[in-house]
């Protein structure tokens, strides 16, 4: 008895070629982490506590509280300058995305570093940080496995299209 097989196949190898797997780590896995990373920072003015989410910024120093003729009770905000420069900077053709201060000043180095009149106050990620950043469940842990996810996720669909013949294949079951 001869029996007839048609082999068939959902793969498409062609598909994945450099430009798409770029795009698919770009847009599902740095992306991801940058959004949050924006989040985090932004979070740090809203809430008073460092981009580790542990410690509470240092009070501000009574004699300044006093000065200040607006935002009395927030800290690291005066006129909400370094506040409103923090962005999300996405570079595709280098696959870079980074959360930083677009102001071409020392003042947002002096709150982070604690110069002069100003104590330590992390708004942003420390090079201190960058080697745990992503096992920190209080970073972001839980950014890169939503970005792990969804480049996962794309990447599938890179492989995967319509079904299509590999041929035709005819067996002697008779031996």
């Amino acid at each position: 008895m001869k029996v007839k097989l048609e082999i068939l196949s959902n793969l498409n190898l062609k598909k994945p070629n450099k430009k798409n797997i770029e795009q698919a780590i770009f847009q599902g896995f740095l992306n991801e982490i940058g959004k949050q990373a924006l989040k985090d920072v932004k979070a740090t003015f809203r809430t008073g506590v460092d981009i580790t989410g542990e410690n509470d910024f240092e009070p501000l120093n009574k004699k300044y509280q006093k000065s200040k003729f607006k935002n009395k009770n927030k800290i690291l905000v005066l006129m909400g300058d370094l506040r409103k420069s923090i962005k999300l900077k996405r570079n595709k053709e280098k696959m870079r995305i980074s959360v930083g201060s677009t102001l071409n000043e020392k003042y947002p180095e002096f709150h982070l570093t604690g110069e002069g009149d100003n104590p330590q106050r992390k708004w942003i990620y420390t090079q201190d940080e960058v080697d745990t950043i992503f096992e920190s469940t209080k970073m972001l842990k839980p950014a890169r496995e939503r970005g792990e996810k969804n480049f996962k996720e794309r990447f599938t669909k890179l492989l995967k299209g319509r079904f299509r013949s590999l041929g035709m294949r005819e067996l002697d079951l008779n031996g």
